[in-house]
């Protein structure tokens, strides 16, 4: 399948679109330190994230096109529940990612892929685990 890559690559690159999309409106809306702090390094990292993945889109496949910006949650406006309904967004968002890059390990023979789908997936382990602790710590969830 030549196009595999590609499908994945225009998959990240929205996966990371999502998460920067949740990110602006945490940080405009919730008053959690550690939300508004986590929104900060989602807006500081995914562009570049993403920047990575436009240059293999075009660099492997001569593809220029931007890639449509996901359908995220709508988070609502700040109540004592925003951040419950902004980590559980995240969460979901976490989960489907690490389907795509398991879906891809399985596919796959490009280094860079498969490097991008294990890194991916390690930091989205590690980051839902903080998730879903704070969850637990400020909602008994």
């Amino acid at each position: 399948d030549r196009l595999l890559d590609l499908r994945y690559i225009n998959a990240m690159i929205a996966h990371h679109r999502g998460a920067i999309l949740l990110a602006e409106r945490a940080q405009a809306t919730s008053q959690r330190t550690e939300i508004r702090d986590l929104a900060s390094e989602i807006l500081t990292n995914e562009p570049k994230l993403i920047a990575e993945l436009y240059t293999w889109k075009r660099d492997w496949y001569g593809d220029q096109r931007k890639v449509v910006d996901p359908v995220v949650p709508q988070l609502g406006t700040y109540t004592d529940t925003f951040d419950l309904r902004f980590l559980n967004a995240l969460i979901a968002h976490h989960e489907a990612g690490i389907v795509m890059t398991r879906e891809v390990r399985l596919k796959s023979s490009r280094a860079e892929i498969l490097d991008n789908a294990d890194a991916v997936e390690a930091f989205l382990r590690q980051s839902g685990s903080v998730l879903e602790e704070w969850r637990k710590s400020w909602y008994s969830l």
